[in-house]
């Protein structure tokens, strides 16, 4: 699907700067949400290093009720064996009074010792059991306070990416794109035939559709305050795009009027949900020999631009 973008105005109605003002009160809140960002952050690898610690105590708690099992299962698997002595000894002797009840009474000391070690393994065991789930509850308590902070972090990480997009320019927003012309009025002093002047350009789209857009096309003009025909060496003016994001065509359709189309080249311009390109249009211009080119102001307006989207 084809999606134009037609601008009202010229690139400077669309680049309005902001008064003095505007512009402090958005550095203090960038300052204001720098700060927020850091408090979040300073208070999640705090959260972090207490959970941490929380975490090596119910594994040392752990261990020990390991360890508590462990001793449990040898008390008990004493008591079965003096159980079976006490079931031999009471066998032997259930046909007449016991003569002798030294090996009874040893063996009901015993049962009366093991029986209090295991009624205080229990309760050990009750105890840790109960400190361990305090302890989880406790780290999951943390789990979700971590993940809100961690939250808050990105949105005031994007809030402020948002906001330093268009500090001190005004941008448009047409079609599921968001335009901002971050430079586009342009004075160069005047040019020699030895070293060349440039005049970069940066205009940043930005992709706020439902789907990632491919084939981005972006046609305009660069205007020039004086002739880019007359008294220019052979081969100028030249026109590429600085951030090699865009393969640039032009030509010069007057005297001073260069239009340019902006494109993938040998590769699609894609832009994904949410992400953005800047493209930086930059013209080179060299005197012819024994000449010069006076001072010029350049400026730059996009005429349309157009996409592929997957959204239907």
């Amino acid at each position: 699907m084809k999606i134009p973008f037609i601008p009202n105005g010229n690139a400077a109605a669309i680049n309005m700067r902001q008064g003095n003002k505007g512009l402090v009160k958005k550095i203090i809140f960038i300052g204001v949400v720098v700060l927020l960002a850091a408090v979040c952050v300073l208070a999640t690898r705090q959260l972090v290093n207490t959970l941490a610690a929380k975490k090596d105590l119910i594994s040392d708690q752990q261990k020990q009720i390991n360890d508590l099992v462990t001793q449990l299962s040898t008390v008990d698997k004493t008591m079965s064996q003096i159980q079976t002595q006490i079931k031999t000894i009471a066998s032997s002797q259930s046909s007449a009074p016991p003569t002798d009840t030294q090996n009874v009474d040893q063996v009901s000391l015993n049962v009366n010792t093991l029986t209090g070690t295991v009624t205080n393994i229990g309760n050990q065991i009750g105890t840790l059991q109960e400190n361990l789930r305090v302890l989880q509850q406790s780290v999951s308590q943390n789990n979700t306070t971590i993940g809100s902070l961690q939250s808050d972090v990105t949105k005031l990480q994007n809030n402020l990416q948002a906001n330093a997009t268009n500090i001190g320019t005004s941008s448009m927003k047409i079609n599921g794109l968001d335009i901002t012309f971050i430079t586009n009025n342009i004075n160069v002093g005047t040019t020699s035939s030895t070293t060349p002047s440039n005049a970069q350009f940066a205009i940043k789209i930005a992709n706020l559709t439902n789907s990632a857009i491919s084939n981005l096309d972006i046609t305009g003009n660069i205007i020039s305050s004086v002739s880019v025909t007359t008294n220019l060496a052979a081969g100028y003016p030249l026109l590429t795009d600085a951030s090699t994001a865009s393969t640039i065509a032009f030509s010069n359709t007057g005297t001073n009027i260069i239009s340019f189309e902006a494109y993938g080249g040998t590769k699609s311009l894609t832009i994904p949900i949410g992400g953005s390109v800047t493209i930086r249009p930059k013209i080179t211009i060299l005197a012819s020999k024994d000449n010069t080119v006076p001072a010029t102001a350049y400026t730059i307006a996009i005429q349309a631009i157009t996409y592929d989207s997957a959204q239907q």
